[in-house]
């Protein structure tokens, strides 16, 4: 909910959430992935990956438009599956995005976790992206399940 109400209280406050809960290795991903040098600023980072994933045609913006502004239209995060827990401080959850309109298959997600050492808290780590949408199919880096499997 955060990311797609990303400009309350602050602007960019739903991306400076998502940075704030990541570990330094994916939070360092996410900066490299708008080109913003080592130094800078968690606002920089957060107004240029905001930006970025709020483009029309970005198929991350999925994750920062919400309802009608959202060329999905309106998207429902289901869970199908239980947290599973590793023994070593990670685990994965699971995560699809599907349209309330027909409750078709958007994108399916894995969310890799870490604890944090600090406070044993949650950090995202990583994020495995499966896209099912024709523009977007079958996603960066990936081949389409249904011309390789059947």
């Amino acid at each position: 909910d955060s990311l797609q109400n990303a400009n309350g209280p602050l602007p960019f406050s739903g991306v400076r959430t998502l940075l704030r809960a990541s570990t330094p290795r994916w939070r360092d991903a996410l900066r490299s992935s708008v080109g913003a040098p080592p130094h800078a600023t968690e606002q920089s980072i957060a107004t240029a990956l905001g930006t970025a994933m709020a483009r029309p045609n970005n198929q991350f913006s999925i994750l920062v438009t919400k309802g009608d502004s959202s060329p999905d239209g309106h998207v429902e995060w289901t869970f199908p599956t239980d947290l599973l827990e590793m023994q070593d401080g990670e685990c994965w959850l699971e995560c699809r995005l599907r349209s309330k309109k027909d409750n078709r298959l958007l994108v399916a997600t894995g969310w890799q976790l870490q604890r944090s050492p600090q406070d044993g808290s949650w950090l995202l780590d990583g994020l495995d992206w499966q896209d099912f949408r024709d523009a977007f199919r079958p996603g960066i880096g990936r081949e389409e399940w249904s011309r390789i499997c059947g």
